[in-house]
């Protein structure tokens, strides 16, 4: 599992961990379990397969890039 760029200075230390909570309701995160919902062609500015999935425990919708995904 790899973690998403807005989680790295959450992981590293020295960052707010009550922050870092309340920040994985709003973003995705790699702990996050996922059923994928639909794949969309890459937008014109950026060059990368989009797929949009819904978080299991929560259900809310996010779109994120295949390439950041392993």
């Amino acid at each position: 599992m790899e973690d998403f760029s807005w989680q790295e200075r959450y992981l590293l230390g020295g960052w707010d961990k009550k922050e870092y909570e309340e920040l994985k309701k709003h973003n995705p995160s790699y702990t996050d379990e996922y059923d994928l919902v639909e794949l969309t062609e890459p937008e014109s500015r950026y060059n990368d397969i989009l797929a949009k999935v819904r978080r299991i425990n929560d259900k809310k919708i996010f779109g994120i890039g295949l390439s950041w995904l392993k």
